[in-house]
């Protein structure tokens, strides 16, 4: 097997007294030439992924070769990849602190977590659950990991419960270690809230791909009366 940057080439003896594997378990006999409805399983291991749910610009290409060097067939389009699961930011480098706890009273919230990917120009979106409200004066500060501290915060089109930050990593070209941000005005639950639903902590490339996501174990606990 040889290898370049974008490209795996197999070379593969089926001289006469090997056998091969295929399809089911079928052997093929030992023979100098495979039958047309054999099927071939390779398996390439180590492979990085792409970062995001955006699909390959180009096609996967298969390319199938006689000995002498010949073209005998080939596949060239129609094989795009892309992933479907995205990368889990860690619940336990993950924070949600409040600067005050009062039922129905507003407060300031600091987020913070650690990137698992990471692409110049990405979105950042922050679902809130539905017990804390999002009035029309909140603002995003940036602490740590973004390039600007007044960041441009909206509320998504399409989820009124999901905030949107589009420039907090205009200018960067590594990924920080520590992405850290502050939403302030949000209006806590109303008193009888003891357990709020999951925040939901995404990252999105600048057209729209998931990155980075964590769906669960971010809930707050308002069981205490305030003052605690």
């Amino acid at each position: 097997m040889s290898r370049d940057l974008q490209q795996v080439r197999f070379s593969i003896d089926i001289s006469r007294g090997r056998k091969l594997e295929g399809h089911h378990g079928r052997e093929l006999a030992s023979k100098d030439y495979i039958d047309e409805n054999s099927v071939l399983i390779f398996k390439l291991t180590n492979i990085l992924n792409a970062n995001s749910f955006r699909p390959t610009d180009s096609s996967l290409e298969y390319k199938l070769y006689d000995s002498s060097g010949h073209l005998v067939e080939q596949k060239t389009s129609g094989m795009e990849i892309q992933n479907t699961v995205s990368s889990s930011i860690d619940a336990n480098e993950t924070g949600i602190y409040l600067n005050y706890w009062e039922s129905g009273a507003p407060a300031n919230y600091t987020f913070s977590f650690q990137p698992i990917n990471f692409e110049k120009n990405m979105i950042i979106k922050v679902k809130v659950p539905s017990e804390i409200t999002i009035p029309d004066d909140f603002e995003c500060i940036g602490l740590a990991g973004t390039n600007l501290r007044n960041l441009t915060c909206s509320i998504d089109k399409l989820d009124y419960h999901q905030l949107v930050i589009s420039d907090a990593a205009i200018t960067i070209d590594t990924i920080p270690e520590l992405i850290k941000f502050e939403v302030q005005h949000l209006i806590n639950p109303k008193r009888g809230t003891n357990l709020t639903e999951s925040f939901v902590i995404s990252t999105y490339t600048q057209d729209g791909y998931l990155i980075d996501q964590i769906d669960a174990g971010l809930e707050l606990n308002f069981f205490c009366m305030f003052p605690c």
